[in-house]
């Protein structure tokens, strides 16, 4: 449960959980911890990239998102 991000919330509007496997930051259990307990939320979806690191992927996430390669609703 050290890596648990589900206790006291449900998101009620989109959530994108944007994830690097090979993060040291953030681990991946927290992510996969939210994958366990709201398989069924319509408002999240996540998507997972092979950058290095936390700081590579957050990069990554933020010129994508600057270039439009993809939109937060």
């Amino acid at each position: 449960e050290q890596f648990d991000l589900t206790t006291g919330w449900s998101p009620r509007i989109p959530v994108l959980f944007y994830h690097s496997r090979s993060d040291m930051t953030v681990p991946s259990e927290c992510l996969e911890s939210v994958i366990t307990h709201m398989p069924d939320n319509p408002c999240i979806e996540f998507m997972f990239v092979d950058s290095s690191d936390h700081y590579q992927t957050g990069n990554l996430f933020y010129t994508n998102l600057v270039y439009g390669l993809f939109k937060l609703d």
